[in-house]
């Protein structure tokens, strides 16, 4: 590997272990809210064991950089993030049709506390989807991860020529 390449893994390792954290960090505190109790809409397929199994996928990405664990954690982060984001346009959409003209600034005043947050946090799984399906570090970084590393990232896994 060449010294440009040693640079690229290295920013797709830095890329890769900031995303993994924060997708880590925010499942871990999805079961720790489902545990707390404040949550009166328990269920176990989704407070418990969806995020055990994205945390799953995290940590596999890590061990083996699989192209197919790749594709559908940026799937999953992509559709997370823009429904995410869909839903909270909506909201904001109906709340500014109901919202008389002369209140306008109480609204902007309201959206901004209740909006800005949550749409800070879908925007940044948006671009979580999008840097695991398009950066080329990230990709150059889980290929030498990958067990089948020894081909090196220059060359094309047989079945991908053409």
């Amino acid at each position: 590997m060449n010294t440009d390449q040693n640079r690229m893994v290295n920013r797709g390792r830095v890329l890769f272990v900031i995303f993994a954290l924060l997708i880590v960090l925010n499942e871990a505190a999805n079961i720790l809210f489902a545990f707390s109790g404040m949550s009166a809409n328990f269920q176990w397929f989704k407070s418990v064991i969806l995020p055990v199994l994205l945390i799953g996928a995290v940590w596999s990405l890590w061990e083996t950089g699989e192209k197919w664990t790749r594709w559908g954690l940026a799937t999953w982060a992509l559709l997370k993030g823009i429904t995410s984001l869909w839903v909270l346009g909506y909201v904001m959409y109906r709340m500014a049709e109901i919202t008389p003209p002369e209140n306008a600034d109480s609204f902007f005043r309201i959206s901004d506390m209740l909006f800005t947050m949550p749409v800070i946090h879908a925007s940044i799984f948006v671009v979580i989807g999008l840097a695991f399906f398009f950066s080329p570090s990230i990709r150059l970084f889980l290929e030498t991860r990958s067990p089948s590393s020894d081909q090196g990232p220059d060359q094309d896994p047989p079945f991908e020529s053409q």
